[in-house]
Formats: structure tokens, C-alpha cells, sequence
């Protein structure tokens, strides 16, 4: 999320600020947990940020809509071992 948050030039205190009008109480040292990978987002939140970033959600998983199938799944299965708080079964 850092590298398109800077992509589009924004600082994190501009991202939050975005995120708050949006409504959203997103404080800067909440944006820069969520970049560390400390603080996870929701389903909610991650359609937030792909909004304001203007965005497709694939992004934030490191795909592009030319990916194939493959690597979707891979991608998914990934998520899923993070949503596991990174066990592998």
C-alpha cells in the first residue's frame, strides 16, 4: 500500500485525511500499522482504499487484470495464509 499511496503522491497524513472525510477515523500512526503490516484491514476498509487511491483491489494483492487464473489462486492462497496469521494450513 505504501508504494501506491506514493505512486499518487499522497503522504500518509493526506491518506488519512482522505480516509477521514470518507469517514473513516484513520489516524497516521493507523496508516503507517497498516503499511508495516502490522494492522490488517477489512473487507470494508480495503474497498475504501482502493477508492481513494482510485484503484483496483487486485492491486494491493500484486495483481493486474491481464493476471491469469493461476495467479489469482496463488494470490488467494497467499491471503488466505496471512488470514491465518501466517500459518500454512
Amino acid at each position: 500500500m505504501r508504494r501506491l499511496r506514493m505512486e499518487k503522491g499522497k503522504t500518509q497524513i493526506a491518506l488519512a485525511a482522505d480516509c477521514e472525510e470518507r469517514g473513516w477515523d484513520l489516524s497516521r500512526a493507523g496508516l503507517s500499522k497498516i503499511e508495516a503490516g502490522i494492522r490488517r484491514v477489512n473487507d470494508a476498509e480495503l474497498l475504501l482504499l482502493s477508492d481513494i487511491l482510485d484503484t483496483d483491489i487486485d492491486t494491493f494483492y500484486g495483481l493486474s487484470p491481464n493476471k491469469t487464473k493461476k495467479d489469482r489462486e496463488k494470490a488467494a492462497n497467499g491471503a488466505l495464509s496471512v488470514a491465518r496469521h501466517g500459518r500454512d494450513s
